[in-house]
């Protein structure tokens, strides 16, 4: 029987015996056809998918920036024929996450254009898996995703994951990167304290009072997941950025990061117990809500989600 094909932006749609020949041992999209990409890219091409029977993507992809949940088998087989730069972003209502392996090994991404994950690079010849999974794996109602292959974007006007700033915030930030590297040099510092509660020398701040806020550097060479395996980002390995030693309430305690840069959370609360985030409220920044916390030290750190640092503020606040 003939099986017809479509040309499109230099895309080859090829029937699903294509994927016959074998990859090692990774398992290839039971039903899609692969996508054979012959040179570059002048016009995108849309494919769609389901994310759904999820499992932690760091259990088959332990590299830095695996994070969230992907599917057991991959449900796109990209065949690249020729060195090719391309963009490659997966869109939904949802929060997703991308597992690419292929030559080179794994990579993956979080949120590449805002909260859609992707990748812009140079993919040499060569069979590609893509896993598009969610960063929770709980049910929800939007499953299906739309999978954008298309041409490189180079002006931050087409790209929002491009960010250029003005000279004065450039400024600022190699002010607090200058600082930074002069702690580094003086060796591990103590973190900023903060004591909030009800008791006698504590902040008496309450429900609906302005954050406390500490301006931090942000992120570091250290996984968060070396802590607990889902955790995003990378911390710094001397210590926290803040700890809030809090001496009691009824309050709900609400810990935000906030920068420029995409920021993570990572807190250690009085029991050890180890509390993480990346996207609080549809926003790049990071941030956690504590009901009900306990007495005593609440040991935070502002993380990046790329690695590196950057300049940050900690906002703690009551409600």
């Amino acid at each position: 029987m003939h099986v017809p094909t479509c040309r499109q932006a230099g895309l080859f749609l090829c029937a699903a015996a294509l994927l016959a020949s074998p990859v090692g041992c990774r398992k290839k999209p039971a039903e899609d056809p692969a996508v054979v990409i012959t040179g570059e890219l002048s016009t995108p091409l849309e494919l769609t998918g389901s994310a759904d029977e999820l499992t932690p993507t760091r259990a088959r992809f332990d590299v830095p920036g695996c994070t969230g949940h992907i599917p057991d088998e991959p449900q796109h087989l990209l065949r690249i024929t020729a060195p090719t730069t391309m963009r490659i972003v997966a869109r939904s209502s949802e929060d997703l996450v991308m597992a690419i392996d292929g030559p080179g090994g794994p990579r993956c991404n979080d949120d590449f254009e805002q909260l859609h994950p992707g990748f812009q690079d140079t993919f040499e010849p060569g069979e590609y898996l893509v896993y598009v999974g969610r960063w929770r794996p709980t049910e929800v109602e939007e499953r299906s995703y739309t999978l954008t292959i298309g041409p490189p974007q180079e002006d931050a006007a087409a790209n929002p994951a491009i960010q250029v700033l003005d000279p004065i915030e450039q400024e600022r930030i190699n002010a607090v990167l200058a600082q930074q590297r002069e702690r580094e040099a003086a060796g591990p510092q103590r973190p900023v304290d903060h004591t909030m509660g009800h008791r006698e020398g504590a902040m008496q701040r309450g429900p609906g009072s302005p954050p406390t806020s500490t301006v931090v550097v942000a992120g570091g060479s250290t996984p968060a997941s070396a802590t607990r395996q889902d955790c995003p980002g990378f911390v710094n390995p001397d210590g926290p950025s803040v700890v809030l030693n809090y001496t009691g309430g009824e309050a709900t305690i609400v810990i935000r990061a906030m920068s420029e840069q995409d920021t993570t959370l990572l807190v250690r609360d009085p029991a050890g117990n180890i509390l993480c985030n990346d996207d609080f409220e549809g926003e790049l920044s990071a941030g956690i809500v504590v009901e009900d916390p306990a007495e005593g030290a609440w040991q935070i750190w502002a993380g990046t989600w790329q690695g590196g640092v950057a300049p940050a503020t900690i906002d703690i606040s009551e409600r």
